[in-house]
C-alpha cells in the first residue's frame, strides 16, 4: 500500500472556472490559479521522488492552513470543495493517473493562520 505526503508552504487558491477571452474567444484559467497549481505540482513531483502515480483508488485528505485576516463568512475566502478541486487539479499525472479514482475526502481549514500552508496524505484503496 502506497502512502504519498506532501507538504506545501503555499496559500491555498480556490479552484476556479476557466475564462474566455471575449476578443479571441480562446479558453484560459486565471493566472493566480495557474501559477499556484504550477507549484503545487512542482512541490508533488519533488516529494514523489521518481514513483510512479497511483494506478487504482485512493483517499484523499487535505488540511489547509491560509494566512488571512477576513471574516470567514466573506466570498473571498473560498469554499473548501474549491480548494480540494485545485489540489485534485494539480496532483493529477504525478500522484495518481486521474482524480475519479478517488473514493474517500477529508480536508480541515483553519484561517488566520501565521504561515500559509497545505499538507495532503495520500494512500491507496
Amino acid at each position: 500500500m502506497m502512502k504519498i505526503e506532501i507538504t506545501a508552504d503555499l496559500n491555498i487558491v480556490p479552484y476556479c472556472r476557466p475564462r474566455i477571452n471575449s476578443m479571441t474567444k480562446a479558453v484560459y484559467n486565471p493566472e493566480k490559479y495557474t501559477a499556484f497549481k504550477n507549484q503545487l505540482a512542482m512541490i508533488a513531483k519533488a516529494q514523489m521522488q521518481g514513483k510512479p502515480p497511483i494506478k487504482g483508488a485512493f483517499k484523499l485528505s487535505a488540511d489547509f492552513f491560509k494566512v488571512s485576516s477576513a471574516n470567514i463568512l466573506n466570498k473571498k475566502f473560498g469554499d473548501t470543495d474549491n480548494f480540494v478541486k485545485s489540489v485534485l487539479d494539480a496532483l493529477t499525472g504525478i500522484c495518481y493517473v486521474d482524480d475519479a479514482q478517488c473514493v474517500e475526502l477529508g480536508t480541515i481549514r483553519k484561517f488566520k493562520s501565521k504561515n500559509p500552508k497545505i499538507i495532503i496524505t495520500i494512500e491507496e484503496g
